[in-house]
């Protein structure tokens, strides 16, 4: 799939493509280091439909990462130190998540 870039879409086109994507989604992977609205607000649609999602976040800095997202029992919340951990840790939810499925 080809994506034109988001500054040849509107903002409908971009809000119903990634509806779509995430309807598609067998699960969800979120980054959730840096706050983001559009990130929130596909984790609740995610959430919603039934999806399981997964949110990896990096400390630093001291900051906290978001009450709604680390006291959902719904999301694996996952704490990582680089890529390789990242990488890691998707894996192993994809091995649970099949493991579970069998």
């Amino acid at each position: 799939m080809t994506d034109q870039g988001e500054s040849t879409k509107s903002d409908e086109e971009i809000f119903q493509r990634d509806v779509a994507w995430i309807r598609e989604a067998d699960i969800i992977v979120a980054e959730v280091t840096v706050p983001s609205m559009g990130v929130g607000y596909e984790l609740g649609f995610g959430e919603s439909i039934g999806k399981d999602v997964l949110c990896l976040y990096r400390e630093k800095d001291g900051r906290r990462l978001s009450a709604m997202i680390a006291g959902n029992p719904r999301f694996r919340v996952q704490v990582y130190q680089g890529v390789d951990a990242a990488v890691e840790l998707v894996k192993d939810f994809i091995d649970h998540r099949v493991a579970r499925k069998l």
